[in-house]
């Protein structure tokens, strides 16, 4: 089971994590809260704590994300993010590359019958069973940085999410099994406002958000200021050419079994 730092820390210190979040959600925006030592408005607003935010741009890492997570006892929030991206899901599900991911997770490529079920039965196998431990955020909403940040973890907030897109039919067949795996796990309730703020270890992008704007693009790799922000698939490198494509969904197979984040 994992040891989440949150459940070690003294009472103290649990305090002085409170005040920091407080301070970090804390805007002043009127005269009369400039005499007031807290925005007790702001703070009213719903909040919850994760160990991991897990995009789901890309159903297929998020996946194999969730199977590691949830293997280490982590707490999880994942968005409901509906855009599709250029990543090569048609490669990604032929048989070879179950071979690829089951190796990656340490599973036997036949364990569920034919390959082209593997992704299928990971999931049934080790997502749903764990269920619990993920909270979905509602479908309507997306995650963004918070404008104000503090040390040791990454503050999120929620804003409308952008109008579905049609999504690709290889990429569709891995949301279904996603969804499926996660059925019995909660969904997030913003306030009435509709805002939510999610406070996190880490956050990990499987695929490009509006709302997560880079540091900086290159030829090859996307850059984000955050220590905590890191990034997979189109939310980490520009892949132009097939090569280049094939290239980035391996390397983001085996780096999100390795779940180093």
């Amino acid at each position: 089971m994992a040891v989440h730092m949150q459940e070690l820390i003294s009472p103290q210190a649990a305090m002085r994590l409170d005040a920091v979040r407080r301070v970090t959600l804390h805007q002043k925006k009127a005269l009369v809260e400039r005499l007031l030592p807290f925005n007790f408005n702001a703070w009213r607003e719903r909040k919850m704590s994760c160990d991991a935010v897990i995009t789901a741009h890309n159903p297929v890492l998020a996946i194999i994300l969730l199977k590691q997570a949830l293997g280490m006892g982590l707490r999880c929030v994942l968005t409901s993010d509906a855009s599709d991206d250029d990543w090569p899901y048609d490669l990604a599900g032929h048989p070879n590359t179950m071979t690829v991911i089951a190796a990656a997770v340490g599973v036997p490529a036949d364990r569920y019958g034919a390959k082209e079920r593997f992704l299928a039965g990971l999931a049934e196998e080790f997502v749903s069973p764990s269920a619990g431990l993920v909270t979905r955020i509602p479908a309507n909403l997306g995650l963004m940085p918070h404008s104000r940040q503090h040390e040791g973890e990454i503050t999120l907030t929620t804003v409308p999410a952008s109008r579905a897109s049609a999504r690709d039919p290889d990429c569709e067949a891995a949301w279904g099994v996603l969804a499926a795996s996660l059925a019995s796990s909660q969904v997030a309730v913003p306030s009435k406002s509709g805002r939510l703020t999610v406070f996190a270890s880490r956050a990990v992008l499987t695929g490009f958000a509006e709302g997560f704007v880079p540091k900086w693009i290159d030829a090859r790799a996307i850059s984000y200021d955050n220590r905590h922000l890191h990034a997979l698939g189109t939310a980490g490198r520009v892949a132009v050419t097939n090569v280049d494509k094939a290239k980035m969904m391996v390397d983001d197979i085996v780096r999100s079994a390795r779940f180093e984040f």
